[in-house]
C-alpha cells in the first residue's frame, strides 16, 4: 500500500475526505472508509502497474515522492462528479507523468530493484574555466 487513510487526512482536510465520500448521511458526517479503500486499491494497481518492470513489489521502502503520488491519485479518483479541468484531476494528471518517467527509466525513486535504498554519488563538480551562468566574473 503506497498511502493510507491516515495520509490522505494528513495530506487533505478530513472534512474534505467526508464530503467526497459521504452519500449516505444529510449533511455527510463521516468518511466512507470502504469507498476510500477501494479508491486506494485502485490506484495501488495504477502505481504497480508502472514500477513492475523496474522494482521488485511490493517494495521495501515507500519513497514519501511515491505516497505524495498515492495520495494525490486518491484524492482526484474520489472526485467523481467534476470536470477535466478541475485542480484534483489535473494535478492526479501531472503525477501520472512522474510515474510515466519512472516507467521509462527515466525518472529514478532512489531505489535498487529489490527495492533498498541506493546510496548517491551527489558531489559538487567544479571546473576551471567554464561558465554555465554567462557572466564574465
Amino acid at each position: 500500500m503506497y498511502c493510507s487513510l491516515a495520509d490522505l487526512i494528513t495530506t487533505y482536510d478530513e472534512k474534505s475526505l467526508v464530503l467526497l465520500t459521504d452519500v449516505t448521511n444529510k449533511p455527510p458526517t463521516t468518511v466512507d472508509v470502504e469507498k476510500v479503500d477501494r479508491a486506494i486499491a485502485d490506484i495501488d494497481g495504477e502505481i504497480d502497474m508502472h514500477l513492475h518492470s523496474r522494482y521488485t513489489l511490493p517494495l521495501v521502502n515507500v519513497p514519501p515522492v511515491l505516497k505524495k503520488i498515492a495520495c494525490t491519485l486518491v484524492y482526484a479518483a474520489l472526485h467523481t462528479r467534476v470536470g477535466a479541468e478541475h485542480p484534483a484531476i489535473l494535478a492526479a494528471e501531472a503525477q501520472r507523468k512522474l510515474l510515466r518517467g519512472l516507467a521509462r527509466g527515466e525518472l529514478s525513486l532512489g531505489l535498487d530493484s529489490a527495492g533498498g535504498v541506493v546510496p548517491t554519488n551527489d558531489i559538487a563538480q567544479i571546473s576551471e574555466g567554464r561558465n554555465d551562468w554567462g557572466a564574465k566574473w
